[in-house]
């Protein structure tokens, strides 16, 4: 696949620079970054990014075991509706 990238003058001169001091051409060092760049930022599923960001879970100030306990808790709401 080709890939054309547009470079400020400066940078494009630093950027060859320092590509001959390494002894790499161009398209090899951008390769390598775009390789670094990808397993850097990895796919993640919505989930994880909850997870990552604290909301996922147990909403604050409920029971962890909500699924273990959820026929208990429809037994009571209905008992508490109908104690009027």
């Amino acid at each position: 696949m080709t890939l054309t990238v547009r470079l400020p003058e400066d940078l494009d001169a630093q950027f060859a620079a320092a590509c001959e001091r390494r002894r790499v051409g161009k398209s090899e060092a951008i390769i390598r970054m775009a390789r670094d760049f990808v397993a850097a930022h990895p796919e993640r599923s919505a989930y994880d990014v909850a997870l990552e960001l604290g909301i996922a879970g147990a909403a604050v100030g409920e029971a962890a075991d909500l699924s273990v306990t959820t026929k208990q808790r429809v037994r009571e709401a209905i008992r508490a509706k109908h104690r009027r």
